[in-house]
């Protein structure tokens, strides 16, 4: 048995409305800092085993802030949970028509189908599965890698209607997936 909270990041500073995507800076807004410490707060009694990071600094600064109340871990960082990998990144918000999405309308071929993010956030739970049987780990990443995590998982199909709705965590929340030997996943979410 393993238990996984993933904890997308909280609210980000961005008052020029920019597709962040990967891009270096965009740390947490007040609010964000606000979330993160509900977040960390909420966690603070789990016997957390590991605290994991995506690169990215808005979820760095939300990893460090569940790290106050597990002094004794380290961050690590895991590229496996990175934002999605897409080139509308430095676009800004308004610029692109609510009709295109980035997945059924990628702009290079470099950019991440949702089959792709599904693989990689796969093989990261499988390796933290084989080194933390029986533990609680934190995973700080991004809403469409959690949502395409929780779809494939549930078996539905990778379409950008189906990361709508309950698949889509909130900035801030925690999806908690549990993993007992050979069952389906048990998955449910919080918003501290």
């Amino acid at each position: 048995m393993i238990t996984f909270h993933f904890v997308r990041h909280c609210d980000v500073e961005n008052p020029e409305g920019i597709i962040y995507g990967r891009l270096p800076g965009f740390g947490l807004s007040a609010l964000g800092r606000t979330q993160a410490d509900r977040v960390a707060r909420f966690l603070a009694g789990h016997p957390i085993a590991r605290i994991y990071s995506s690169p990215q600094l808005r979820a760095v600064q939300t990893a460090r802030a569940i790290r106050e109340h597990h002094p004794s871990l380290r961050i690590v960082i895991s590229p496996r949970l990175a934002e999605v990998q897409t080139s509308y990144q430095g676009l800004k918000i308004a610029d692109v028509p609510a009709t295109i999405n980035m997945f059924d309308n990628p702009k290079d071929p470099s950019d991440e189908t949702m089959a792709d993010v599904f693989r990689r956030m796969s093989r990261f739970v499988e390796t933290v599965r084989r080194r933390y049987e029986g533990a609680e780990v934190v995973c700080v990443s991004h809403a469409a890698p959690i949502a395409i995590l929780r779809i494939g998982l549930e078996g539905l199909p990778f379409a950008v209607s189906a990361l709508r709705g309950a698949a889509e965590p909130a900035k801030g929340s925690v999806t908690t997936i549990v993993f007992d030997g050979d069952a389906p996943p048990t998955i449910s979410r919080t918003i501290p």
